[in-house]
């Protein structure tokens, strides 16, 4: 058994495409999973590990099944779920997948055990470089796997299964996984030593060989921490792109509103009329309704941050964690909603020209019509 282990994390998920109305039941899905992944060239020692409760669920879907790509759920999930298997991709199919020459691919193995493990938050996988030649760079059996699965499952066309990838997949981080034997009697389970630099950073993580037997032992150790602290990340990730979602769509209303206020002619004028003032509520409604959910989404962001790293003993990630949560969005709200409301003054005073306009037309008209009575 290999006393080192060379590990690439991400976040794969295999949901379901299937459209409603339908019922879901967890058997039915584990053998759709099943007979996906065994089409799949190369696959061998397919596992999949769930519970009974799991294999007994069953619910009616009525709604499109979300997309843990696009919206902050996924499904299915449980929290004893997991799929291993092994993947054997030739040098030469590496190289078309990435668009490197063979000779600078840095994986060094054309074998793969990929495991994906369902976290209380989302599922996290994590892929083991198996055998390599040298050391390699784990980070990119990510991404070779990743397309591989995606080339693969077009052709294979399944009506039921849909593979599902949320970014950064990889995690910007190689983890390595060696042995070390203290010069005493120390306690320690692990050692890690960080290294942060451009690109991809590296964690080597040491485990004491006086109190673990091997590297597959200390991974199992490890499970947790990868499990936990990277769902939390995931998690945070998937909040972060919905955010980016919906603020796109205040954009495009925003881009709308504009055009109708530059559109000349009588066309501009009853677009205006007409368009102008239900662009106004809805952005009105989407930049508040934005800003309420960010606040809610900062709140729990920071809570489950917390219960992650500040209730273990011990934590491995963190450091490169904070790292990436450190990159912010930052939406221009007021300067949406000053805008907004400047495009509303402009509305309501149109509205009272017009207004003042037909009022002075029927009072000149009504005035006519009295004048040419009395006359008679």
């Amino acid at each position: 058994m290999s006393k080192k282990k060379h590990i690439g994390i991400g976040c794969f998920h295999f949901g379901v495409k299937k459209q409603p109305p339908f019922t879901f039941t967890g058997n039915q899905y584990l053998t759709e999973l099943k007979s996906t992944l065994s089409k799949i060239s190369n696959v061998t020692e397919l596992e999949i590990n769930t519970d009974d409760d799991f294999k007994t669920y069953s619910e009616k879907i009525e709604e499109p099944l979300p997309n843990m790509e696009y919206e902050n759920d996924f499904f299915p999930s449980s929290l004893i779920f997991e799929i291993k298997f092994n993947i054997y991709i030739p040098f030469r199919i590496q190289s078309e997948l990435t668009g490197q020459k063979e000779k600078f691919l840095k994986t060094f193995s054309e074998n793969f055990q990929v495991t994906i493990d369902h976290s209380y938050y989302l599922p996290v996988c994590f892929i083991e470089t198996l055998k390599p030649s040298k050391k390699p760079n784990p980070s990119t059996s990510i991404q070779i796997v990743r397309e591989f699965i995606r080339k693969e499952l077009k052709t294979i066309k399944s009506e039921y299964i849909r593979f599902e990838c949320l970014g950064p997949s990889p995690f910007h981080l190689d983890l390595h996984i060696k042995p070390n034997t203290p010069p005493t009697e120390e306690e320690w389970h692990f050692s890690p030593k960080e290294t942060f630099k451009k690109g991809y950073n590296k964690l080597d993580i040491y485990y004491n060989k006086n109190l673990i037997k091997n590297s597959e032992e200390a991974l199992d150790y490890l499970r947790n921490s990868i499990r936990d602290e990277f769902g939390f990340f995931y998690l945070y990730i998937q909040i972060r792109n919905n955010k980016i979602y919906k603020w796109e769509s205040v954009q495009e209303n925003l881009t709308d509103l504009l055009k109708i206020q530059n559109t000349p002619g009588i066309k501009g004028f009853f677009k205006k009329l007409f368009k102008r003032q239900q662009l106004i509520g809805e952005l009105f409604t989407d930049v508040a309704t934005f800003e309420g959910e960010s606040i809610q989404y900062d709140a729990f962001r920071q809570n489950t941050y917390n219960e992650t790293f500040s209730l273990k003993d011990q934590t491995f990630f963190k450091s490169f964690i904070d790292k990436e949560l450190e990159e912010k969005m930052d939406y221009p709200v007021k300067q949406t909603s000053d805008l907004i409301t400047f495009f509303e003054s402009r509305r309501v005073k149109s509205m009272e020209f017009i207004i003042a306009l037909i009022a002075s037309l029927l009072g000149g008209a009504i005035g006519a019509i009295l004048t040419i009575y009395i006359q008679k």
